[in-house]
């Protein structure tokens, strides 16, 4: 949109100098389109988005890379395990390929730059020795050449700048390209509009089979089961037994293969797919604690009083813990904006990322965990 706006003001203001350059010599005007168009060409060709489209790929590998090593999680692993070389020389690794990519478009920018350069300087040739042969020949007025040399300058600055909005829109091309890919994508997911109802609720599996793309191992095949309101159930298996994939499911993360989930003996899809998630509150396996204060990490900024976040934690079995903290809920966990952050155990994050489920009160609570003393804990938490 910008390159657009800023054809249309130089269109404006390369239509109103054209009519006193032609007044001139239509000659001069043939002479400098065919010097910018020669530069716009060549600028075109050597500034080639597929470079910045080959280096998006090594660049989020080294990105990957350098935020392990910079991320203190991840610390005791590299240490442990005695990789921390191992990260640098792949590092070095992905930034020397990236290198080259910066190489080959700076050769390219210089290119473009040299050939803009001469360019340049053969339309100032051919416009100052045409201008001073006019005087000379006593054509023109010193007052004219002042008019002509500024009105010249102009129409070939205007032109060129219409040309590099011309060849940035062109090169735009490559990448809306890939987003125009990416925005194509078919949704998949739930878009129904009707309201969920009110409690009581069933959800029923039926025939639900699912098989994740490209795999032609089933992870579940023909569930049957009917889920209903004031009950807990217990799901048990090895891993892999797709225990996880089977919550996904019925939270509408995932999409069924073949069957159908059914709430009340609708389809699920039917329903608002905002209104359907916000039946449930999931703790799952892989929880995600995040660098604000543990009250944030519970609220996200609702306007609740301190007591409803210290009453879920003491729920979650969190209390001992709040009550050693110095500054209580309002204590941020990691240390990359606090130093006096603390860095909860395992057990310690699972409460937290349990109390986050509680206060979300919703009328279904999933428990993706590993059974253990803070499972079990947190299993009376959600009677």
């Amino acid at each position: 949109m910008d390159q657009a706006f800023n054809i249309l003001r130089n269109a404006v203001r390369f239509a109103g100098i054209i009519f006193i350059v032609v007044n001139l010599s239509v000659k001069v005007v043939v002479v400098l389109v065919i010097l910018v168009l020669i530069n716009a060409v060549i600028e075109g060709k050597l500034k080639d988005v597929s470079l910045d489209m080959e280096k998006a790929p090594v660049e989020r590998r080294t990105n990957y890379l350098i935020s392990m090593i910079e991320d203190f999680s991840y610390g005791k692993k590299i240490r442990l395990l005695d990789v921390s070389e191992w990260f640098s020389k792949n590092v070095r690794h992905y930034l020397n390929i990236s290198q080259n990519f910066y190489k080959k478009q700076m050769s390219s920018i210089n290119k473009s730059q040299y050939i803009a350069g001469i360019t340049n300087l053969l339309q100032e040739l051919f416009t100052y020795s045409f201008l001073i042969v006019r005087v000379l020949q006593k054509m023109i007025s010193i007052g004219d050449f002042t008019m002509y040399l500024s009105a010249i300058n102009s129409f070939s600055s205007s032109m060129n700048d219409l040309m590099k909005s011309c060849v940035e829109i062109k090169q735009f091309e490559g990448y809306y390209g890939a987003l125009k890919e990416y925005l194509d994508v078919p949704i998949t997911m739930n878009t129904g509009s009707y309201d969920v109802p009110e409690a009581p609720y069933e959800i029923e599996f039926k025939n639900v089979s699912f098989r994740y793309p490209g795999q032609t191992e089933w992870s579940l095949r023909n569930i049957n089961v009917k889920i209903s309101d004031n009950k807990k159930y217990s799901i048990v298996g090895e891993n892999g037994a797709g225990k996880t994939t089977f919550i996904k499911l019925l939270c509408s993360l995932y999409d069924p293969t073949e069957g159908q989930i059914l709430l009340n003996g609708t389809y699920i899809r039917e329903y608002d797919y905002s209104q359907y998630m916000h039946l449930f509150s999931t703790v799952f396996q892989g929880y995600k604690l995040f660098s604000f204060s543990i009250k944030n990490n519970i609220s996200f900024g609702e306007t609740e009083e301190d007591a409803r976040v210290i009453e879920v934690l003491k729920k979650s079995g969190f209390g001992d813990k709040l009550n050693a903290l110095e500054k209580g809920i309002h204590s941020y966990i990691h240390k990359d904006f606090e130093e006096d952050g603390f860095e909860p155990s395992g057990g310690e994050g699972q409460k937290i990322a349990l109390s986050r489920a509680l206060y979300q009160d919703r009328l279904v609570i999933i428990l993706d965990v590993k059974w253990s003393r803070e499972t079990s804990c947190a299993y009376s938490a959600c009677s």
